[in-house]
């Protein structure tokens, strides 16, 4: 993943783009101008490219209709459908970082508090556009389930576990999470950070 650092602030002459490759292989760029990001898809020559222009707002964010922004461009809400029931999730802020969400969806109703180390910074955000992430880097995230439905899974997580590996520059290269589930059983999963 390309994680490359840029200003798209609106009045910006900036033009960045963004390349990446989703799991199903389908490669996209983000091209960022004042006022509008436009997406170009490919899915490995067998169907034309599409292109889609979305308008930012004043702030340079994308509008969404479920998406509540702060007044420092920080995501504090998000409401979404599962089946036919309303979820959301409740974000919040503290010193640039998202110390808490609380969370109603298809498992039930949960909060995680989330832990950071305050001495360094988190990895640059390549789509800034969609709303502030995390000022420093996550270390930790625990799950506590207020409510759980029938059907929720015993694969959930309970917790959560970061670690990275730095290069000579101090920039993470490396992110490893290592995910404990209700189940009792361990999941490790890695981010590989590359800088250009």
């Amino acid at each position: 993943m390309q994680v490359p650092t840029f200003d798209h602030k609106l009045g910006s002459s900036i033009h960045s783009i963004i390349s990446h490759l989703f799991t199903k292989f389908i490669p996209y760029e983000i091209s960022i101008y004042p006022g509008k990001i436009i997406q170009t898809y490919e899915n490995e020559g067998l169907i034309a490219p599409h292109t889609s222009t979305i308008d930012l707002n004043e702030y340079g964010l994308v509008p969404e209709n479920d998406v509540t922004y702060n007044q420092d461009g920080y995501v504090i809400e998000r409401r979404f459908k599962y089946g036919n029931n309303d979820g959301y999730t409740k974000y919040t802020i503290l010193d640039g970082n998202v110390v808490k969400t609380e969370t109603k969806d298809d498992t039930g109703e949960y909060i995680t508090t989330n832990e950071f180390d305050l001495t360094k910074l988190s990895v640059p955000n390549p789509l800034s556009f969609k709303g502030k992430k995390d000022r420093n880097l996550l270390l930790k995230s625990t799950v506590n389930y207020t409510k759980l439905e029938p059907q929720s899974s015993d694969f959930r997580p309970l917790s959560k576990e970061y670690s990275y590996v730095f290069d000579q520059a101090g920039k993470v290269t490396l992110q490893l999470t290592i995910t404990t589930l209700a189940n009792g059983k361990i999941q490790l999963d890695g981010q590989v950070y590359k800088y250009k």
